[in-house]
């Protein structure tokens, strides 16, 4: 009798098991990289030689937040195309690189040409996270009903206050991102979005900008989610945490809210690969 009762418990732990796993991966977040920016990548603009780590987005940031579930397509928006055509009702997020339509025509033509099925795609349920803070950047904002208005481009800061309060704050230790001693600081350049002109589905600001503006902003629009950023969020050089601590944490806050929960997370990921040493190997 004994032994029938440890068989049966291991016959239902095992079953409970397979039921998890595979309710965790269908409900896994599913995400799609346009990544048309030379700093959106492994390496910066300078080097003579193409990046020889090809992961951009995923690799970098994206599998080691518990996202690992990514299409990206670098420098290619013939195949992202083709995918957002076949495909785009598969895919929960949408990151376009940080500088990615100031640094493509290609995209912007994109963005402006499809801007009806990007926001039908958002109203079902899609998140889209960007950072916003260029002219070329208009393309994909005003689909939403935002513009950004410039301030005063003397005041650079490479140390973002976080808001306080929010969905995304309450779940993180750090109140501010401090990206000063990164190789690409996450400037904000004073390009911030006006509370006064805000449309409806704006619900909160993520990080604070100059005289109560907020710098990101972020707001369900009917069933998806949006991420609009005037700060450099999209910055992969931000992205390893020795140089920028708190900005996993940050990034996969974001997602969260957006899109939903990473399926896995490595808590002891100490980021030992880090841009410096990548950057430096070629």
């Amino acid at each position: 009798m004994f032994k029938k009762q440890i068989i049966f418990m291991m016959v239902f732990l095992l079953l409970a098991y397979i039921i998890a796993f595979y309710a965790q991966e269908a409900f896994a977040v599913k995400i799609l990289v346009i990544n048309t920016s030379p700093f959106g990548r492994c390496c910066r603009a300078t080097l003579p030689v193409k990046p020889k780590f090809p992961g951009g987005y995923k690799d970098a940031l994206l599998s080691r937040i518990g996202y690992p579930d990514v299409t990206e397509f670098i420098d290619d928006v013939g195949a992202f195309d083709a995918e957002w055509k076949a495909h785009r009702n598969e895919y929960d997020a949408l990151i376009t690189a940080y500088h990615g339509l100031r640094d493509s025509a290609d995209f912007q033509a994109w963005v402006d040409k499809n801007k009806n099925d990007l926001e039908a795609w958002v109203k079902q349920g899609g998140a889209i996270i960007a950072t916003t803070k260029d002219a070329q950047d208009h393309a994909l904002v005003k689909i939403f009903g935002i513009d950004f208005i410039s301030g005063d481009p003397g005041k650079n800061k490479a140390i973002l206050p976080i808001k306080q309060g929010t969905p995304i704050s309450k779940t993180l230790k750090i109140d501010k991102l401090d990206t000063s001693k990164s190789d690409d600081p996450s400037f904000w350049d004073g390009h911030h979005y006006p509370k006064n002109k805000w449309p409806k589905w704006v619900e909160f600001a993520v990080l604070e900008g100059e005289n109560g503006l907020p710098a990101t902003i972020a707001g369900h629009y009917e069933k998806g989610a949006l991420i609009f950023s005037g700060a450099e969020i999209n910055n992969l050089d931000m992205g390893n945490s020795e140089v920028t601590p708190g900005y996993l944490e940050f990034y996969q806050a974001l997602l969260t809210w957006a899109a939903g929960p990473p399926t896995s997370v490595d808590a002891k990921d100490k980021l030992s690969t880090s841009w410096g040493k990548i950057k430096s190997s070629y």
